[in-house]
């Protein structure tokens, strides 16, 4: 049902959004379909690392209780929960996927 739900938004204006926790970063290059990115930045908050990456045209932030041996400029590839995932319509800022 989400899939036919995102492909009748096809073409149109959307804002993608999914949580930091949704995120998985990748240190090589996955079997499935993932974003190659760069890290602008990790912070090490105790248990909980932020690895904000760049697509080079959007930024994606992405929480790791696994320490981070990565820094700024590395590559790295980032995949989402697919459950977890929300599409808004830009006009409307609905939930296309409810």
């Amino acid at each position: 049902a989400r899939a036919s739900k995102a492909a009748a938004q096809a073409g149109k204006r959307s804002v993608f959004g999914v949580r930091p926790e949704d995120v998985t970063v990748h240190f090589s290059e996955p079997s499935r379909s993932a974003a190659r990115c760069c890290i602008e930045v990790v912070e090490h908050m105790g248990a909980i690392n932020y690895i904000y990456v760049n697509t080079g045209s959007q930024r994606i932030v992405a929480s790791s209780e696994v320490a981070v041996n990565a820094g700024a400029g590395d590559t790295v590839y980032v995949s989402f929960n697919d459950d977890k995932v929300h599409l808004f319509d830009y006009e409307t800022t609905n939930n296309v996927l409810l």
